[in-house]
């Protein structure tokens, strides 16, 4: 068993990018014989709970005000202090904050930037925390290669990216929409130009995720249900799908982008919005679009001629497959926080 704790935190045990990465590389860890502990903030908001004794979960609900998150904080001091880890990593926002006013100053801090608009919205805030977090010689962490300096953090941080691997299973229960958008409900992951122009060029869409918007879109699109459906989070999205489905992501903006990496290491076709947070995938073209008229025209060539031309080639498929298993991501990991090599 190597000696040195470790503890991630996180806001959640499952959710976005990165939790799933998080519980991913906690889990890998944790079989290999390392120490590792997860402190999630908030109450799971999906499926099920992560039982272990390994896993803390302080129970604070999604969106609360101050007096909740004040709660959770002077719990995750109890918890920290309690433990007294060596090293102690901040995924996201929410984590950075409660990292930042940690009792315990000779602990190890890392933190990880999963998107590339930090503190979108709450600059102020983020700011202050960043400012803290600089004073306690915070070393960062980024899933965007190519990214060589983090917001108020600092140049030259690690990369590390998402670890993402090939779906084994299939549910009897199928999604026999065509086209499908995965993902966190949020304005600026845009899942209404999808639907949109699936409307417009009467195709079924799937849309599948939660978050702050899905009530809203539901109401917006309630009289168009022969054509759209809310399915609501599903775990395991690609278990459910065909393999000919089309998946779209019209963000604005991605941080790793790990459906991305999760339909292509699938083998989905795949079309994405024309931005540097997506072009970084280096895909063909004609798998990228500017607008949401772009996006009506694509819609129409998949109606006339299939999903086919939008497949993913051979050779990136196996590239993205090699770069995010977990044994390369782990050995990442190990290094980064300078733990003992065991068997990763």
């Amino acid at each position: 068993m190597n000696e040195k704790m470790v503890v991630f935190v996180v806001n959640s045990t499952t959710g976005g990018g990165a939790e799933v990465s998080a519980m991913t590389v906690y889990r890998h860890l944790t079989s290999l014989g390392y120490n590792i502990r997860i402190i999630a903030i908030n109450e799971n908001q999906f499926s099920h709970n992560e039982k272990s004794d390994s896993v803390i979960q302080l129970g604070r609900k999604w969106k609360s005000g101050l007096r909740d998150t004040l709660l959770a904080f002077i719990s995750f001091r109890k918890v920290v202090e309690e433990l007294k880890p060596d090293i102690v990593v901040a995924h996201c926002e929410l984590p950075e904050l409660f990292c930042a006013f940690m009792p315990n100053f000779r602990v190890k801090l890392f933190a990880v930037e999963h998107t590339s608009r930090p503190w979108d919205g709450r600059k102020i805030l983020g700011w202050v925390i960043r400012g803290v977090l600089r004073c306690r010689k915070t070393v960062w962490i980024t899933v965007d290669k190519s990214k060589n300096k983090i917001w108020l953090g600092g140049r030259n941080p690690i990369y590390i990216p998402n670890p993402a691997s090939k779906n084994e299973i299939l549910e009897p229960r199928r999604i026999l929409e065509r086209i499908a958008v995965i993902g966190r409900i949020r304005e600026e992951k845009r899942p209404e130009w999808a639907i949109d122009a699936a409307i417009e060029n009467s195709i079924a869409i799937a849309v599948i995720g939660d978050g702050d918007d899905k009530s809203l879109l539901m109401d917006r699109y309630a009289n168009r249900d022969d054509l759209v459906t809310f399915y609501g989070f599903i775990e395991n999205p690609w278990s459910r799908l065909s393999p000919d489905t089309l998946i779209v992501m019209p963000s604005k903006f991605e941080g790793d982008g790990l459906v991305v990496v999760e339909a292509i290491i699938n083998g989905f076709p795949i079309i994405l919005a024309d931005n540097q947070d997506l072009r970084r995938f280096g895909l063909p073209s004609q798998n990228y679009f500017a607008s949401e008229r772009e996006l009506v025209d694509k819609f129409r060539q998949i109606k006339e001629l299939g999903t086919n031309r939008f497949e993913i080639p051979k050779s990136t498929v196996l590239k993205i497959q090699n770069e995010r298993d977990i044994r390369t991501i782990s050995t990442k990991w190990v290094q980064a926080l300078s733990l003992d090599v065991l068997n990763v």
